[in-house]
């Protein structure tokens, strides 16, 4: 994958977790569909493969 590509794709990881952690914080969101956002987080901080954590 050439630079910009790279560039590109993480700017798209990091959009969708910014949405996570929105998700997360917000007080519409219910219970159970919190917890499995934050197993999302919590996986996506282990792994090196985001496409496959989603």
């Amino acid at each position: 994958m050439d630079k910009n590509k790279k560039l590109n794709r993480k700017k798209q990881e990091d959009t969708i977790l910014e949405k996570v952690y929105n998700l997360i914080l917000d007080k519409q969101t219910q219970e159970d569909e919190r917890n499995e956002l934050i197993i999302f987080k919590n996986e996506d901080e282990k792994s090196e493969d985001f496409e496959n954590d989603l």
